[in-house]
C-alpha cells in the first residue's frame, strides 16, 4: 500500500510539472530578441504570427518605434516574418502594436512580441565634469598693452570697411531662383527607392508631406485618420503619399516608377513649404 501511494504521488508531481511547463512562459519573450540602443536598427528572423499577412504600421505622428517587414513566408495558419525595428525612446515595446494587416482586418489576438530599446548611456555612472576655478590670467610678459592696442586698431579698421563700403546694390531685374518642391524631392526620392534612406529619415519625409498637404487642403480641424484618407485620395497628393508608404512598408517595393510624372504636382510648390509644415504636428 505504501509503495502504491508513493507511485501515485510521483505521477501527480510529474503531471503538475508538465502542466506548469505547458502553461508557463515559453520561448519568444523579450530576452530572446535583440535589445538595441536608441536609434540603432535590429532584426528578428523567423517570427511566426497567425492570421492574414502583416505589414509595418504607417507613420504619421512622431512615433517612437518603426517596424518594417523584410520577408514574409506563408505558413499553415499564418506567416513567418523577418522584421526590422528601430526605437527612438528607451523603453519596452510590443512590436505587435506596430503591425497592421494588409487586408485591413483586426490585429486582435496577435501574441505579444516584447523587445527593449536601451538608452545610449546608463542613468548611473554619468559624472559631470568639475567646474574649473576662476582666476585671472597673467598678462603675456611685456606684450599686454601692445596686444590690446592692436586689437582696438583692428576692430576700428573692420568697422570702417563695413560702414564705408556700404551694402552691394542688387539689380532690379536680378532675382534669386526659387527652388521648387519637385527639385527638392527628386534626389531624396531617388535615395528612398534605392534603399539609401534609413526608416527614421523616410518617416520624417512622410510626416512633413502629410503636414504640408493637411495645411494646403484645410484639414487642420479634421482628425488624423480622416485627414490621411482624404490626402491619399487627392488627385495631386495621393499618388506620392501611397508610393512612399509602399517603399517604406512593403517587403518587395516597386522601383519601376516614373519619378518625373510623380513629381508633376510639386513643380509649382516652393520647397520652403515643406520646411514650414512643422514636421506633421
Amino acid at each position: 500500500m505504501t509503495r502504491q501511494i508513493s507511485v501515485s504521488f510521483r505521477a501527480i508531481a510529474f503531471a503538475l510539472s508538465m502542466l506548469w511547463f505547458c502553461l508557463g512562459e515559453q520561448p519568444g519573450l523579450a530576452e530572446d530578441y535583440p535589445s538595441p540602443t536608441v536609434g540603432v536598427p535590429a532584426k528578428i528572423s523567423s517570427l511566426v504570427l497567425p492570421g492574414t499577412k502583416l505589414k509595418g504600421k504607417p507613420l504619421i505622428d512622431d512615433a517612437p518605434m518603426v517596424v518594417s517587414v523584410i520577408n514574409a513566408f506563408q505558413e499553415i495558419d499564418g506567416f513567418r516574418y523577418d522584421l526590422e525595428f528601430q526605437g527612438f525612446e528607451p523603453k519596452k515595446y510590443n512590436l505587435s502594436k506596430w503591425l497592421v494587416r494588409e487586408d485591413g482586418s483586426s490585429t486582435d489576438g496577435l501574441p505579444v512580441v516584447e523587445v527593449e530599446v536601451l538608452r545610449l548611456l546608463p542613468k548611473e555612472g554619468i559624472h559631470m565634469p568639475h567646474e574649473l576655478p576662476t582666476s585671472s590670467l597673467p598678462e603675456l610678459g611685456g606684450y599686454g598693452p601692445f596686444a590690446k592696442a592692436m586689437a582696438i586698431a583692428w576692430g576700428i579698421g573692420l568697422l570702417c570697411l563695413i560702414f564705408l563700403r556700404g551694402p552691394k546694390k542688387k539689380s532690379k531685374n536680378q532675382q534669386e531662383p526659387v527652388l521648387s518642391l519637385a527639385d527638392l524631392l527628386n534626389d531624396r526620392l531617388k535615395s528612398v527607392f534605392q534603399g539609401k534612406v534609413d526608416p527614421k529619415q523616410h518617416a520624417e519625409l512622410e510626416r512633413m508631406l502629410f503636414a504640408m498637404w493637411r495645411r494646403r487642403l484645410g484639414l487642420e480641424s479634421v482628425n488624423t485618420d480622416e485627414a490621411l484618407r482624404q490626402i491619399r485620395s487627392h488627385k495631386d497628393a495621393g499618388e506620392l503619399m501611397q508610393q512612399l508608404e509602399e517603399w517604406m512598408h512593403s517587403p518587395a517595393p516597386n522601383t519601376d516608377v516614373d519619378l518625373a510624372n510623380l513629381l508633376k504636382p510639386y513643380k509649382n510648390i516652393p520647397a520652403s513649404e515643406l520646411d514650414s509644415s512643422g514636421g506633421g504636428k
